[in-house]
């Protein structure tokens, strides 16, 4: 298993809890929120996606 930089970890942290967000504010009807939440949740995925394909390993170096 390859070790995760502290940064990627870092990142993973990010989208669980945008995940908790997204669930959140569905249960409660904020769609101003749900809307937030899972922009951010794709901003995570646009900004890891670059890095897993440069370092071919996931870890941010």
């Amino acid at each position: 298993m390859p070790r995760l930089s502290p940064s990627l970890i870092g990142w993973l942290f990010f989208l669980a809890s945008s995940v908790g967000f997204i669930i959140s504010s569905y249960r409660s009807g904020d769609m101003a929120a749900l809307a937030g939440s899972v922009l951010f949740f794709a901003g995570c995925i646009l900004f890891l996606i670059p890095v897993r394909i440069h370092t071919g390993t996931g870890d941010l170096k």
